[in-house]
């Protein structure tokens, strides 16, 4: 063999993957969740939004719906049991919304129309409230989440899109 680098292609060996934390982003339709369920099984997606379409019937993936963005925090407590792989959440932009719709309901504040700014935007205080309060739990839970794969053989994905700052409190 020479000193080249084409000389140096070997296969790898005893490669073992696992542990990973990836975040998928893209535009809504793109793929990512059929990405995501490309990864070692059992695999759970927690779901923001249902956008399982593409993946329903591959085996070894489960999906619960959020309700409510605090019930990721019931969901965490299970995953130290080893009862999966993978774990998705799908998605954390879909998950922020969620978060602000709740925030803005709690203000009493449901029956008028969320702003469409961002906060730096729009004056309004309650607003900002809102946003800073949101970006303080979502901050917390997806440390809780990304934490996992340091010390247990866990794969965890975060997929987000673009968002278009108009949420849903339905």
């Amino acid at each position: 063999k020479g000193n080249g680098v084409l000389d140096r292609i070997s296969p790898l060996r005893d490669t073992k993957v696992g542990r990973l934390k990836v975040s998928l982003y893209g535009d809504p339709k793109t793929g990512k969740t059929r990405l995501a369920c490309t990864f070692p099984k059992p695999l759970l997606i927690i779901g923001s939004e249902d956008g399982t379409a593409s993946v329903v019937g591959t085996k070894g993936v489960e999906f619960v719906a959020l309700r409510e963005s605090s019930e990721v925090y019931t969901i965490y407590e299970e995953i130290p049991n080893g009862r999966w792989a993978t774990v998705v959440l799908d998605n954390g932009t879909k998950l922020r919304d969620m978060r602000i719709a709740e925030l803005w309901a709690l203000q009493g504040l449901r029956g008028k129309d969320i702003p469409e700014k961002k906060p730096f935007l729009y004056a309004d205080k309650a607003w900002k409230a809102v946003w800073i309060q949101t970006s303080k739990d979502l901050r917390n839970s997806l440390s809780v989440l990304l934490d996992y794969p340091r010390d247990r053989d866990l794969n965890v994905l975060v997929i987000s899109q673009e968002a278009n700052l108009v949420y849903d409190d339905g």
